[in-house]
């Protein structure tokens, strides 16, 4: 193997998923391009039953679209499928497609700007890039807790360049979600519906498991009392949902 395809390889999540709705032949050819990188490869072709199994690995997932994708409603269906699963799981994706679908794509599945997409016809060499871009390894694992389904995709996006990332905005489930998935950080909004943050901190406290694992509260709020009773609380801190992308790195990496 030569030296730069070592260097290509060096802190690589190894595993890719390509998921195709229908034979190609050009899927063949990623395939053999990505094996060639010493990458490991697998195919599902519609089967996504098989897709949560799957994401528990955490791999890459290459999810190549057919041409007029959005015109066919159980495509758009198992889609959103497919994104629910990764976001939960903290796994990553990249669309492949046509560039003459991608309005229509993201007018029927709003979620799927989140994730890079590429335009066919690909280029191989740029596919590579981008693979290595996503499968580098990031060593510390965040979970976003948020009812918001927006404000939690904009924090995944400002993250996931230097963590692994995954969602939730329910908090009735985090300790069901990191039984399976167990993360460095927990972001944890302060008011929620059902269940807010304090309720789930108190949980997360009482569990043998998980009262170790650290959580800092996002809030929207920064009055003396509402920050008088998120310090009581005791958690490793807490940051305003109204700082910049930079102070809220800059903030992470102080607290994992």
């Amino acid at each position: 193997m030569s030296e730069n395809k070592n260097e290509l390889n060096k802190g690589c999540n190894r595993k890719i998923v390509i998921v195709m709705y229908q034979y190609s032949v050009i899927v063949k050819s990623i395939e053999r391009k990505l094996l060639d990188l010493r990458y490991e490869v697998e195919i599902l072709a519609g089967e996504f039953d098989k897709i949560a199994e799957k994401a528990m690995s955490h791999p890459l997932f290459l999810v190549y679209l057919p041409k007029n994708f959005a015109s066919d409603e159980k495509h758009i269906t198992s889609l959103t499928f497919l994104m629910d699963i990764i976001s939960q799981k903290g796994a990553e994706m990249i669309l492949l497609g046509e560039h003459s679908d991608y309005a229509d794509v993201m007018m029927q599945v709003p979620q799927a700007g989140d994730y890079e997409w590429l335009d066919r016809p690909l280029k191989l060499d740029e596919l590579a890039l981008t693979v290595r871009r996503h499968t580098r390894n990031h060593s510390k694992r965040i979970l976003i807790v948020d009812d918001d389904p927006a404000f939690a995709r904009m924090l995944r996006e400002w993250l996931k360049e230097e963590y692994s990332t995954f969602v939730l905005t329910d908090g009735s489930q985090v300790i069901k979600a990191l039984r399976q998935n167990p993360v460095d950080l927990i972001l944890l909004d302060y008011e929620m519906p059902v269940m807010d943050g304090p309720q789930v901190f108190r949980m997360l406290k009482g569990d043998e498991e998980f009262h170790d694992t650290p959580v800092v509260f996002l809030t929207g709020v920064a009055g003396k009392e509402q920050v008088e009773r998120v310090v009581d609380l005791k958690p490793q801190g807490y940051i305003l949902k109204s700082n910049t992308k930079e102070k809220l790195l800059e903030y992470i990496q102080s607290k994992i």
